[in-house]
């Protein structure tokens, strides 16, 4: 592709940074010690919008999980949680003191999204399954891949907001999109079409 369309980044020099998914991107560093305290003061973060203890616990494991192990058809480490209700409204305070009320999912992946590296949010809907593609897709006019939405950096963040799927029908590129999902969430891989075959993609660590 032309650099109108890709731009070129010219590195002469990079270094890369200890971060890591274990301690969630905390910029300062932490003791072990005080795991417990930070431990504590994420689920005081979560708990008012999740309101659950032993929920907020299990969206920090999801946070943290990564595969460190793939046996046969088993991945070792991937957790992945699936959350109801998510489109119900909760009470939110902002620095002024106004209470605004927002949908928990829009909240949720605000939280995620200063607490982790990377982070992804999908609206899965009729419309958007039918009209965007979510796999990678051989170009063989010019000999390349062209990008999909699924193609994520490692130790990616992923969530699906389901909240406004309807019921309706799906065409072809709908029925893919379904199944690269279900693809993506079985297996953390990408299907990419070839056209005639597919070929897939491992990603390393996605969380979901």
């Amino acid at each position: 592709y032309p650099s109108t369309i890709i731009p070129r980044l010219h590195v002469l020099s990079h270094k890369v940074l200890p971060h890591g998914l274990n301690e969630l991107n905390l910029l300062t560093e932490v003791k072990i010690d005080d795991y417990a305290k930070v431990k504590f003061d994420l689920i005081n973060l979560l708990l008012p919008i999740v309101g659950d203890e032993k929920l907020c616990e299990i969206i920090l494991m999801n946070l943290i999980s990564g595969i460190y192990m793939r046996k046969d058809l088993e991945l070792l480490g991937k957790l992945t949680v699936n959350l109801v209700k998510g489109n119900q409204y909760v009470k939110v305070t902002k620095k002024n003191g106004d209470v605004i009320n927002h949908r928990l999912a829009d909240v949720l992946f605000r939280l995620i999204k200063k607490l982790v590296p990377a982070s992804l949010r999908l609206d899965v809907d009729l419309k958007g399954l039918q009209n965007v593609s979510l796999q990678p897709k051989k170009n063989h006019d010019l000999n390349c891949i062209d990008k999909g939405l699924l193609q994520m950096a490692s130790h990616t963040s992923l969530l699906l907001d389901e909240t406004n799927l309807s019921s309706g029908v799906l065409g072809e590129t709908g029925v893919k999109n379904v199944n690269a999902l279900k693809h993506l969430i079985d297996n953390q891989a990408i299907q990419c079409d070839f056209s005639y075959y597919e070929v897939f993609f491992v990603i390393p660590n996605l969380t979901s």
